[in-house]
């Protein structure tokens, strides 16, 4: 009988993971671009019995060797931890796959210990540059749609902490005006859970104000480009960060608004469980990651409100 390749044998690993597993979309691209990056840096990874624990250590060698362009100019050499630990992450499901369904001995990770990875904190975005995301939206559009869209994009990030998958998931029938909800569904979901988020009072000034833009367009998706009417896409909002922190100067990311959503309201003493359902966790420590970028100056009140009248 004929040995499958490698690659092969990845192809149906990858519709297992779609049709009977129903890994998400964003997911089982992470699959295949650690695995495209595990076959292109070992061109001769042909079938399955050359995986070894060998060739994984020359694969993370030259991972954190080689010379690669960031930007125009910038040479930069090696990664950090956690990129590691991401791509040990993604591409061990397949390595025990391969395992259970007998087409290894063992996964090459199975003796091997993955990296400690210490996440550096994401902080939180300041006043300063909130109003500075606003402004420029106000001051460089192009149209008015695109004012009154750009500006309910800030504010949904800013006021519900969704991640960006959920965000350019979201469809007109989500957001219940009248009832000041906007329901995630669970099949957009990371956590594959439906879960509500009550909409603040300026939120939903923006989004009645974009819903009076966009009605002329039947596209059941919320976020829309004016031109095409057509669905943003995760390639769309890679532009429109860039676009935006062109014209405001703001150095931000997508998930960097969702840290924000977290901390004002951890400063605002949210209990964790109640964060925790905010932001769509299963996992509570999970939620702690998202407040670590509270700084001293945070706790400060705290520790002065302490006496000894609370002492038993």
């Amino acid at each position: 009988m004929k040995q499958k390749k490698l690659t092969e044998l990845f192809n149906e690993y990858i519709q297992i993971c779609e049709y009977s597993l129903r890994r998400r979309p964003v997911t089982i691209e992470s699959y295949r671009n650690s695995f495209r990056l595990l076959r292109e840096l070992l061109p001769d990874l042909t079938y399955p019995h050359h995986l070894s624990e060998s060739k994984l250590n020359e694969f993370f060698k030259i991972l954190q060797t080689r010379k690669r362009k960031v930007g125009k100019r910038t040479d930069v050499v090696g990664v950090k931890n956690s990129t590691i630990a991401t791509h040990w992450s993604k591409l061990s499901p397949f390595f025990i796959w391969l395992e259970s369904n007998k087409h290894i001995d063992k996964s090459p990770f199975k003796y091997m210990r993955k990296p400690d990875v210490e996440y550096e904190n994401k902080p939180a975005l300041k006043k300063k540059q909130i109003e500075k995301l606003y402004s420029s939206i106000l001051l460089n559009s192009s149209s008015t749609f695109m004012l009154k869209r750009d500006t309910a994009i800030v504010s949904i990030l800013f006021f519900t902490g969704v991640r960006r998958t959920e965000l350019i998931s979201l469809h007109v029938r989500d957001i219940d005006i009248e009832k000041s909800i906007i329901t995630i569904r669970g099949k957009t979901s990371k956590s594959k859970r439906t879960r509500k988020i009550p909409i603040n009072p300026t939120l939903k000034v923006h989004l009645q104000d974009y819903l009076n833009q966009r009605k002329k367009y039947p596209e059941e998706h919320l976020l829309i480009s004016e031109r095409k009417g057509t669905p943003l896409s995760v390639h769309g909002m890679r532009h429109w960060v860039k676009r935006i922190k062109a014209i405001s100067g703001v150095n931000f990311h997508l998930h960097q608004l969702r840290h924000t959503f977290a901390c004002n309201l951890a400063r605002n003493n949210i209990s964790l469980p109640k964060l925790q359902k905010l932001l769509g966790h299963i996992d509570l420590r999970m939620t702690e990651r998202y407040v670590r970028s509270l700084g001293v100056e945070h706790l400060i009140d705290d520790i002065l409100k302490l006496s000894l009248d609370d002492s038993y």
